[in-house]
């Protein structure tokens, strides 16, 4: 049995959430699992072998939030916290590259397997955003926090190890 630490501080509650809270149950049944998490509807779908942790921080959204969410004190506190939890393997629950990321150091910081379940990802600096080359350079270096990703397909794997490489 392996100790897993889910984390979400995505501020919204979606498909995404919907998809991460039945992951958690469906982990639950052979391991340790401990959700720590902003939004509280996931509180509502979890089954009672998921050990609960709710947190009053959450991603940031607007100009600079892919900077701005790199809160130290909270990661501080979130170290303090996984540290106590101890686990295996942290999974980031990122609807976006750019969230979650609290998490993602904290676990990181502490040698912790550290993976990102995401969706998706489409290149910014494809999609004509202002400063968007600068923008894929620094997702491309939130994506080296991560271990492993888990997508929804072989695309998707794609753009994500693109981002990736151009971040080396």
């Amino acid at each position: 049995m392996k100790k897993i630490l889910l984390y979400s501080d995505s501020p919204g509650f979606g498909g995404h959430e919907i998809m991460s809270v039945r992951m958690a149950n469906a982990l639950a049944k052979a391991n340790e699992i401990h959700f720590v998490f902003h939004h509280k509807m996931i509180a509502q779908g979890l089954d009672t072998g998921v050990r609960q942790i709710r947190i009053p921080m959450q991603t940031k959204i607007g100009p600079l939030a892919c900077l701005r969410n790199l809160n130290i004190p909270d990661v501080i506190r979130l170290r303090r916290m996984i540290r106590g939890i101890g686990p295996d393997m942290s999974i980031i629950l990122q609807p976006a590259i750019d969230f979650c990321l609290r998490g993602a150091v904290a676990s990181r910081s502490l040698g912790i397997k550290t993976v990102s379940y995401i969706p998706r990802y489409s290149s910014v600096a494809k999609q004509d955003v202002f400063m968007g080359a600068a923008i894929e350079w620094l997702f491309g270096l939130y994506a080296r926090l991560f271990h492993a990703f888990i997508t929804i397909g072989l695309a998707q794997q794609r753009n994500i190890n693109e981002l990736v490489r151009g971040a080396v």
